[in-house]
């Protein structure tokens, strides 16, 4: 079977697309592909599952947890909210710089959160 997708259907890649290191690089990939459809899926999937489930609480978390917000992420969450939904809390920062693709944009910082994360657990 051939792996490479130039080979597979035809697919010829556009030059003019956004760049591997873009943030949009796996929706581009999903619609050079013809994958889109069977991504989304999983989400509305998903989103039935739990409208189902409502007025019954998700189990709660049993192993450790960090979480660090950024301030361009799209909602940020409080100290207190986290809290909630994650019990077993371990790490908790706030950080100056990031946003909704922190990986991406600060990807010293966020492998620094992780790691400061999950230290304990060495």
């Amino acid at each position: 079977m051939p792996t490479d997708l130039r080979r597979v259907g035809g697919y010829q890649p556009k030059a003019s697309g956004p760049r591997r290191e873009s943030p949009f690089a796996g929706q581009v990939q999903a619609r050079e592909t013809g994958t889109g459809t069977s991504a989304a899926r999983e989400y509305w999937e998903t989103g039935q599952a739990t409208g189902r489930a409502a007025g019954q609480a998700p189990p709660e978390v049993a192993v450790p947890a960090g979480f660090t917000t950024f301030p361009g992420e799209i909602w940020p969450a409080p100290r207190s909210s986290v809290e909630k939904f994650y019990p077993t809390l371990t790490y908790f920062n706030e950080v100056d710089r990031g946003g909704h693709f922190a990986a991406w944009e600060e990807p010293e910082l966020f492998a620094t959160e992780i790691r400061a994360a999950f230290k304990s657990l060495r």
